[in-house]
């Protein structure tokens, strides 16, 4: 990978809320980085949209664009993901995911593909204080929890809602659709516990992460509420994110 910040050669895979929000930054700072093109699983969709937007950004494979940059910033659903890291492993390609979920779920095999010059970063994304966690993981942590509430919307379609049994129509006031481990929850939401999964990996782990999921019909925002107690020290923080569109 490049030293220079301005020779980094930067790919995005997935165009849609965060892929195209991360495009725009890319392109605003054309000092720091070079956006080499974008990548998505629907190509024929993505260049209709490209199209439509009336955009110089070229369209790429998933294969022809992870040889052409340094850095690929994965920003589509985890499905597919390890196959995703694992053919960015034959060059000398890094990652950056927002999908931490995936990560948790593949983490063994992962950690065979990844090597000290192809790096896999986890973006934390909707959630200060992972350095935290992660310090706080030197002194065994006792107990690390995350109470997350997001509007029936964004929770529906997970697999995990529709095997609680729930009716979206007829839920009316807050209610918690999901209790148990981080690992349980990036199986079951795996679109909606990114957050709980980057908790686990920033030393909070996998089964001893509790997490709860929330459904909130009046809710506008998406909340994190995280509690963690070590033999070293307690923190405690929450954030209140408007979701992506």
């Amino acid at each position: 990978m490049p030293t220079e910040f301005n020779s980094l050669r930067v790919g995005v895979y997935g165009f849609g809320a965060i892929g195209g929000s991360v495009v725009n930054k890319l392109v605003g700072d054309p000092t720091h980085f070079c956006l080499i093109g974008v990548s998505s699983f629907n190509q024929c969709t993505l260049a209709k949209r490209l199209e439509g937007e009336n955009t110089h950004i070229k369209s790429f494979k998933f294969e022809q664009l992870i040889e052409e940059v340094d850095v690929l910033v994965d920003c589509a659903r985890g499905t597919n993901f390890l196959s995703r890291v694992k053919s960015a492993s034959k060059y000398k390609c890094s990652i950056v995911t927002v999908n931490a979920a995936a990560v948790l779920l593949n983490y063994k095999e992962i950690k065979k593909t990844v090597t000290p010059d192809r790096n896999l970063v986890v973006a934390s994304g909707a959630l200060p204080g992972l350095d935290g966690v992660a310090a706080l993981s030197h002194g065994n942590i006792e107990s690390a929890l995350l109470v997350t509430t997001k509007p029936i919307s964004a929770l529906q379609d997970a697999r995990g809602f529709k095997s609680s049994g729930l009716d979206a129509a007829n839920i009316t006031k807050t209610t918690r659709i999901f209790r148990g481990s981080a690992l349980a929850a990036a199986s079951q939401f795996p679109a909606n516990a990114n957050v709980a999964a980057a908790v686990a990996l920033a030393g909070g782990g996998s089964e001893h992460t509790r997490v709860e999921i929330w459904a909130d019909p009046d809710a506008k925002f998406n909340t994190h509420k995280l509690t963690v107690e070590s033999e070293v020290g307690c923190l405690s923080v929450q954030f209140e994110g408007l979701p992506l569109t």
